[in-house]
């Protein structure tokens, strides 16, 4: 039984529920072992897929594409606001996939690749969403 407890993910941040629209492209180290087809993807190769919580630990995406767990992925996201929109480009090693819905949509558990690199993204990301009086403590990432 010792093994079961040492492979349980503990979380070190709450998670932000959010809705934010943002396209996903595999990272250079898997783009080799994980490629997605022309009838899912943009003509730049990258996927658009929803945000749906955020932590200082990781993102949660709703994603219309099984992506395995390990893949290496950038995340773009564009924020409006204050007259200016300002892109931002986060390094995310997916930590768990399930299936969601029939869609098909899978929810992707991320985590981030290089915390301090991604840390003013992820801050702005947050300030966007807003207070965190809504954790999602529930929705199964692993951030």
């Amino acid at each position: 039984m010792p093994k079961e407890k040492e492979r349980l993910a503990v979380r070190r941040h709450s998670r932000r529920e959010c809705d934010l629209a943002a396209r996903l492209c595999i990272d250079d180290l898997h783009e080799a072992q994980v490629v997605f087809s022309n009838a899912v993807a943009e003509t730049d190769g990258s996927l658009p897929l929803r945000i749906v919580d955020c932590s200082e630990g990781g993102l949660g995406l709703r994603s219309p594409v099984y992506v395995p767990r390990g893949a290496q992925v950038v995340v773009e996201v564009t924020l409006d606001g204050a007259g200016k929109s300002v892109q931002h480009r986060v390094q995310l090693r997916v930590q768990r996939s399930a299936m969601v819905d029939r869609e098909p949509a899978y929810y992707l558990g991320t985590s981030l690749v290089d915390q301090a690199a991604a840390a003013p993204a992820i801050g702005e990301l947050l300030a966007a969403i807003g207070p965190d009086d809504q954790a999602a403590e529930g929705s199964g990432a692993a951030a």
